[in-house]
């Protein structure tokens, strides 16, 4: 399992009405296609919770390319984080609407620019190209002299850059992870 405050790694969810599908840079499936569970990722945990809540958990901090298809009309909520060697990341959006054609597709990349772009009627023409409404970036800095690891956050929320808030932001996303962790043991267990 991966252990956020140790090693790399990459958890992100979704939900209905929506499937979420993972793609490595090989073109590698993680996700459920014909009601059948592809994981062609090694050390790829996939989930499903109530009420059509998917995720994925990968114990590495390679780049990905989420593609969200919807099989409803509605709105759904997607969230990545990724903790690299040098930062923490994580992505937040909320409330994309959506008809029952939609595909939405997010490249989670070491960069500071995140997109969703956005096909609402399924013709494979992009729509609209969303930024989050929440991310965050705590970089990671090691000091030499005693080896004490020291971060900096920086929080953008709608846009503008936030500092006061930046701590508990990001004490929250934390929490939101390790409860979808909690959920998907707990249910792993109870089988």
């Amino acid at each position: 399992m991966c252990e956020i405050d140790e090693k790399e790694c990459t958890i992100a969810s979704t939900g209905c009405p929506v499937n979420l599908y993972l793609y490595d840079s090989l073109g590698n499936l993680v996700g459920i296609k014909n009601d059948e569970l592809k994981n062609e990722i090694e050390g790829a945990k996939f989930f499903i919770e109530e009420e059509n809540i998917q995720g994925v958990i990968l114990e590495d901090d390679k780049d990905y390319t989420f593609v969200i298809e919807a099989f409803d009309e509605g709105s759904f909520s997607f969230s990545v984080s990724q903790k690299r060697e040098n930062k923490d990341i994580s992505v937040y959006y909320e409330k994309v609407n959506i008809t029952e054609k939609s595909k939405a597709t997010f490249e989670m990349k070491d960069s500071e620019e995140f997109k969703m772009n956005v096909d609402i009627d399924g013709d494979g023409t992009v729509d609209n190209v969303l930024s989050p409404d929440f991310v965050d970036i705590k970089e990671n800095e090691e000091e030499e002299k005693n080896f004490v690891k020291k971060g900096t956050i920086k929080t953008i929320s709608n846009g503008k850059e936030n500092g006061s808030w930046s701590g508990i932001i990001y004490g929250i996303v934390i929490i939101l992870v390790i409860l979808i962790i909690f959920l998907f043991i707990k249910k792993r267990n109870s089988y």
